[in-house]
């Protein structure tokens, strides 16, 4: 079984991510605390891909995606945001993908899969 690790600051759009990719068969750890150790979560679960919370300018998850890349370089970090700019900016701050805010199932199933197949 494949494993998720999800950041969102919303705990309640967490725990519906969690809830909606454990429906596909996935196994899923969601946290809404920015002080958890991200890494040593990553580390804790086996995570194969982990979704981050990109909010207003990023720099918290931008943080933890470049300590992700250096210590996992192959493991898939995806930006999940409402920012209008989100589409520019995620490669340029080390996520591998993006997810816009609001998303539908359609989306966020699609892009999971496509890098937990």
């Amino acid at each position: 079984m494949k494993t998720i690790l999800i950041y969102d600051a919303d705990e309640d759009l967490a725990d519906i991510m969690c809830m909606a990719l454990e429906l596909e068969g996935y196994r899923t750890y969601g946290f809404n605390d920015a002080k958890e150790d991200c890494l040593g979560l990553i580390n804790y679960t086996g995570a194969q891909l982990v979704l981050l919370d990109f909010i207003y300018a990023g720099e918290l998850t931008t943080k933890w995606c470049h300590a992700i890349k250096c210590c996992h370089p192959q493991l898939p970090v995806i930006a999940l945001s409402c920012n209008f700019n989100i589409d520019e900016v995620y490669a340029q701050c080390g996520f591998d993908d993006r997810i816009r805010k609001p998303f539908d199932l359609e989306n966020l199933y699609g892009t999971v899969g496509k890098y937990l197949r």
